[in-house]
């Protein structure tokens, strides 16, 4: 990561490290959403709004997160139903 200019102990936003690409903010989360597949696929269609307008939306989201859709002190651990889409 230090390639791409990223202190790994505070990267100061998602980062998407693709081959020898560094990918930040909505560009990541994009990129993310087309590497997942199905219908995360959909979401591409904000590529066409200008960058800085979707970082500014991806900036406001990551401030608010916690207020919007609350903070668990701990991690989600999966049923059994669930274990089969985890690696131990």
């Amino acid at each position: 990561m230090g390639q791409h200019g990223i202190d790994a102990a505070d990267p100061g936003s998602f980062v998407l490290l693709k081959g020898d690409q560094a990918l930040f903010k909505s560009d990541a989360a994009l990129e993310l959403c087309r590497l997942l597949g199905g219908a995360w696929k959909m979401l591409l269609v904000a590529k066409i709004i200008p960058k800085t307008v979707r970082d500014y939306m991806y900036d406001k989201l990551a401030r608010n997160r916690y207020q919007w859709f609350g903070k668990r002190e701990q991690c989600m651990r999966p049923d059994a139903p669930h274990m089969d889409r985890f690696i131990e």
